[in-house]
């Protein structure tokens, strides 16, 4: 797509992703235009891969992950269904401690992010 300029404009500058700047959004929201789409993509493709790729090279239960373990544990043979209550609950007790460390150390964590993000 080919944004419009006037006669006697110079061009567009491109910024470092090659993208135009005067082609962004009008609140120059670049963001929301075209990385928060990959960024999703990006997140659904992993969180997809955390269950299935266990799923096919798991071959017992004590070399499974967390999220495989989760979801066996929570099926009801006998019946064919799913326990939801359980499952939430077992998610639940995964997440806590992983979400309490993050808040624990989030100095630490954006210290670390910053620093490697510096140049020179």
């Amino acid at each position: 797509m080919a944004c419009r300029r006037g006669a006697g404009q110079p061009p567009p500058r491109r910024d470092v992703d090659g993208v135009h700047r005067s082609c962004a959004a009008p609140g120059g929201d670049l963001f929301l235009e075209s990385l928060l789409p990959a960024f999703v993509l990006i997140n659904l493709i992993t969180a997809r891969d955390e269950f299935f790729l266990p799923v096919i090279f798991s071959r017992s239960s004590a070399t499974a992950t967390l999220t495989l373990g989760i979801t066996q544990a929570a099926v009801d043979p006998q019946y064919q269904s799913v326990a939801w209550g359980n499952e939430a609950a077992m998610g639940l007790v995964v997440i806590v401690p992983v979400f309490a460390l993050a808040m624990i150390f989030q100095k630490q964590i954006v210290e670390g992010l910053m620093a490697g993000a510096l140049k020179g």
